[in-house]
């Protein structure tokens, strides 16, 4: 609830402070599953890529030596994802070689999910509009999709679209009106349970609309 409630950074500091505590008292268990969220909520937060990447080589520094393959397999998920976005490539190794995953049976769904999730974000801020919906679409098509995961899945998925129609691809006027409508839906919801998650999102939605529409003045303001 905490994550969804609270300024999703001040919640990654949180996660941060977890693990130090985890490690300090011994329960590596949850000081490593502190370190997943916290990068993870970083990334959503918006911190800086290269500041996070750094963290993430920390904890897969020190995981590594505790050969926690699930908490290992996560973070190199994320790992790639920021490497592949910035540029940026520290050459650190785990113990699952240089694929940075675990074998498909440790976590399965959960797996395909991130996995897809990676996917669609990288893709959309590099500019792959196609790949980006591709994969959106199998991430809401996912009944283990949930939380943050499911928001921002809409919330790309939505603005993609605008994308894809200003570039006279794929996607048809009557399904771009139907997809905008459903992401600017869940981003309102998401708006009621923390203004400071998810307020500029919807904003940025209804200003896309509106300039779609030909709203100028109503884009502006929004």
């Amino acid at each position: 609830v905490q994550q969804h409630c609270n300024p999703i950074q001040k919640v990654a500091e949180s996660a941060a402070k977890g693990f130090e505590l985890g490690i300090a008292c011994g329960d590596t268990v949850s000081a490593f599953l502190n370190a997943v969220q916290h990068i993870r909520l970083s990334i959503m937060g918006g911190r800086r890529l290269p500041d996070v990447l750094r963290e993430t080589d920390k904890y897969l520094s020190i995981i590594g030596h505790h050969r926690n393959t699930l908490s290992t397999a996560y973070l190199s998920i994320y790992r790639q994802m920021i490497a592949t976005l910035t540029g940026i490539n520290s050459g650190v190794t785990t113990d699952q070689g240089e694929s940075g995953e675990a074998p498909e049976q440790v976590y399965g769904n959960r797996r395909t999910l991130l996995s897809h999730f990676q996917q669609a974000w990288q893709s959309f801020w590099l500019g792959y509009n196609e790949r980006c919906h591709h994969y959106c679409e199998k991430l809401l098509g996912m009944t283990q999709l949930g939380g943050h995961h499911r928001i921002l899945a809409n919330f790309y998925y939505g603005l993609n679209s605008f994308s894809l129609s200003r570039k006279g691809q794929l996607i048809k006027a009557a399904k771009l009106k139907q997809v905008t409508k459903d992401a600017l839906i869940v981003m309102r919801e998401a708006e009621e349970v923390s203004k400071w998650n998810y307020r500029n999102k919807v904003f940025l939605l209804q200003a896309e609309i509106h300039s779609h529409e030909g709203k100028i003045d109503e884009a502006e303001a929004a």
